[in-house]
């Protein structure tokens, strides 16, 4: 039950923050040149924390019991 409520509320948390940022845009917030910032933003995120050995293990979280 309290892992529905921890996905719920991480739901709720994504949906409230996209619709503030939608009016906060003024209905631009998926121009091409926004998508391509946050595009190139997520690949340098992803190869920092690969180059300094940062692994996203499925497996290990499980097995911790670290959700």
């Amino acid at each position: 039950m309290e892992a529905a409520v921890a996905v719920v509320v991480f739901v709720v948390s994504i949906a409230a923050w996209n619709f503030f940022l939608y009016k906060r845009s003024g209905g631009r917030m998926w121009n091409p040149f926004s998508m391509a910032l946050t595009a190139t933003a997520t690949a340098i995120l992803f190869v920092v924390s690969g180059s300094i050995g940062y692994t996203l293990s499925r497996h290990d979280r499980f097995v911790a019991q670290t959700l």
